[in-house]
C-alpha cells in the first residue's frame, strides 16, 4: 500500500488516544498530510471516515465489558468515551441494531471492528483453510424462515438471536439455524432469510414463510475456528474468499440462485458451514453418475441378497421382479433403480447405465 507507513502511524496515534477528543487537524498532522489529502486516503483505505473508525472502535471495545462483566451499561459507556448512557445506547443500536442490554442477555456474536492494519487486507482469508471444499449432493428440503428486513444479514442475525427466534420456531428445542441467500431474478436483487428446517418447526410460526430449496450439488466450506468476538468477521472473510477468489479460480459453474449457511449459536463452537450451489458440468455429471451407481447399487444388492436369501442362488431366486431379468447386469440395473429412487440424478444416471449395459 502506497501510504502504509503514514496510515500505520496515524492508526497508532488513534489507538493511543481512542478516548480523547480527536479532530481532523490532529490526525492529519500525525499522518503528515493536509486535512483534505489525509481524509481522502483514509477513506480509500478503510472505507469509512476517521470519526466513524473511532466510534466503531469504541463500541467494539465496549462489547467485551458488556459481555464479560456485570457492570452497569452507563459505566461502560462512560469508560469508552460516551458522555451519557443514552448517547452510548443510541450509538450501539445504530451500529448493531440491538440494545446493549439485549446483547448482554443473548451474548451472541457481533460484527466488530478490531484494530485495523493497513498492511494486511483482512478480506482475504488464507486460502489453505478453505481451498478444498467437499462436494455433496443434497436432496430437496424446506425451511421455515423469517425474511430479513436488513440490508446487512449480520444485523438481521443480531435481531434473530436477541429475539430468541430459533427457540420460538422450534418450540424451545435447540436446532441448527439456516441462513439463505436467494437471488430474486424477477426483481434483480438478493434476499436473505433465516430460520430452521421445517420438520423441526413446531413452535410459534407467526410471521414466517416456507422456503423450498432445490436439491443438487453444493460445495461445502467450513469456516476457520474463531471466538465470539471474531466469529462474524471470520464468516465475512470466508464469503469474500469464496466469491472473490475461489469461484473465479476454480472453474466452478456457479448459478448464483440459492446458497446457505448453517450454524448453532448456542453451541458456542463459533464455526459454520457454507453451502454454495453448483451447476454440474457434463464431465462431473458422468463421474457422479458412475459414483452413485457403483456405491448405491453395491450397497443395495448386498442388503437385498441378505434380505431375500439370494446369496449363492444368483439373481433369479424367489424375487419375481428380479427374476424377469436374464443377466446380472440388468438385475443390477433394476436394484440400482430402487436404491436411487428419489435422487435428483436418478433419470440421468439410469439412462447412462442402460446405455452402458446395451453396449
Amino acid at each position: 500500500m502506497k501510504y502504509e507507513k503514514s496510515l500505520q502511524k496515524v492508526l497508532e496515534y488513534m489507538e493511543e488516544n481512542l478516548y480523547e477528543d480527536l479532530n481532523l487537524d490532529q490526525l492529519a498532522r500525525a499522518a503528515g498530510y493536509s486535512k483534505y489529502h489525509f481524509l481522502r486516503i483514509f477513506k480509500e483505505a478503510f472505507h469509512m471516515t476517521p470519526a466513524e473508525y473511532v466510534r466503531r472502535r469504541r463500541i467494539t471495545e465496549s462489547v467485551r465489558d458488556i459481555s464479560d462483566t456485570d457492570e452497569p451499561i452507563s459505566w461502560i459507556g462512560y469508560r469508552h468515551g460516551f458522555n451519557s448512557k443514552e448517547n452510548f445506547t443510541r450509538v450501539f443500536k445504530s451500529e448493531h441494531h440491538i440494545l446493549p442490554s439485549e446483547y448482554r442477555t443473548a451474548d451472541n456474536s457481533l460484527k466488530l471492528l478490531h484494530r485495523a492494519k493497513p498492511d494486511k487486507d483482512d478480506s482475504i482469508l488464507e486460502s489453505k483453510i478453505l481451498a478444498v471444499p467437499e462436494i455433496v449432493e443434497l436432496r430437496p428440503f424446506s425451511a421455515t424462515v423469517y425474511k430479513s428486513d436488513e440490508e446487512d444479514p449480520t444485523m438481521f442475525w443480531n435481531k434473530y438471536n436477541c429475539g430468541g427466534l430459533s427457540g420460538k420456531l422450534s418450540g424451545g428445542e435447540v436446532q441448527t439455524d439456516y441462513g439463505f441467500s436467494v437471488w430474486n431474478f424477477e426483481e434483480n436483487r438478493l434476499e436473505y432469510y433465516a430460520g430452521i428446517l421445517t420438520e423441526y418447526a413446531h413452535g410459534d410460526l407467526t410471521g414466517t414463510m416456507q422456503l423450498n430449496v432445490n436439491g443438487g450439488l453444493y460445495a461445502v466450506f467450513d469456516t476457520p475456528s474463531a471466538d465470539k468476538y471474531t466469529f462474524v468477521n471470520a464468516i465475512r472473510r470466508a464469503w469474500e474468499y469464496i466469491m472473490q477468489e475461489w469461484i473465479p479460480q476454480s472453474g466452478y459453474v456457479y448459478p448464483g440462485d440459492c446458497d446457505f449457511e448453517t450454524y448453532r449459536e448456542s453451541s458456542r463452537e463459533y464455526s459454520e458451514r457454507i453451502f454454495i450451489h453448483k451447476n454440474i458440468t457434463a464431465k462431473e455429471e458422468k463421474a457422479l453418475q458412475e459414483q452413485i451407481l457403483e456405491e448405491r447399487i453395491i450397497r443395495f444388492i448386498g442388503e437385498k441378497q441378505q434380505e431375500n436369501g439370494w446369496i449363492g442362488r444368483g439373481f433369479h431366486g424367489s424375487n419375481k421382479n428380479a427374476g424377469q431379468y436374464d443377466n446380472q447386469e440388468t438385475a443390477t440395473k433394476y436394484m440400482g433403480e430402487k436404491a436411487l429412487k428419489g435422487t435428483f440424478l436418478l433419470d440421468k444416471a439410469m439412462n447412462a447405465y442402460v446405455t452402458k449395459v446395451g453396449q
